[in-house]
């Protein structure tokens, strides 16, 4: 083969290496949802850092059915602690979970798209939490996930399985502390 038709498979194969969307600076892992009787996987970026954290998923056209972004802070927030959509093009729903990864609270977001922001309304957590979860609006009310659910973590090492998924902490992220 010469080099010419080697490059575009190389760069192919290194372009599907990446996490779900390319887009996230801190990795993905797998989150495993509750659904019935059963886990259903997502894959979910990692916003770990204060600057991946406040751009979150803006600027998004798109979000994959079963993708989001895990936002991971290092302590606990309080109730007042927000999220805002400005100029992020996709519905979103927001769960806002505890330590152990339990959903204390869900909200529906919309988008907001306005230059300057401040007609974009903002979603107080309204609870205490360690991490948030960004999905798709409905996906939750779609796989019956409400408050006192658990979201758990994938051990499978990335192969999109819950079989064996263990408990979602904010120590169980190797990259947010």
């Amino acid at each position: 083969m010469t080099v010419r038709v080697l490059v575009p498979i190389v760069m192919a194969l290194i372009a599907g290496c990446g996490s779900v969307t390319g887009e996230g600076p801190g990795g993905s892992i797998t989150l495993c949802l509750p659904a019935d009787e059963r886990l259903i996987p997502l894959e979910a970026e990692l916003a770990v850092t204060p600057s991946a954290r406040q751009k979150g998923l803006s600027g998004r056209k798109a979000l994959s059915r079963r993708a989001g972004m895990l936002f991971v802070y290092p302590r606990q927030q309080g109730p007042d602690n927000s999220f805002w959509m400005h100029r992020t093009r996709i519905p979103l729903t927001i769960l806002f979970l505890d330590g152990q990864g339990v959903v204390r609270s869900v909200q529906d977001m919309a988008p907001c798209l306005e230059a300057s922001g401040s007609g974009c309304p903002s979603y107080p957590a309204g609870v205490d939490h360690w991490m948030a979860l960004e999905v798709n609006q409905g996906l939750p009310a779609a796989l019956g996930i409400s408050e006192g659910d658990s979201i758990r973590l994938s051990r499978a090492g990335g192969t999109a399985t819950c079989d064996n998924a263990g408990k979602l902490t904010p120590a169980s992220l190797p990259e947010a502390h």
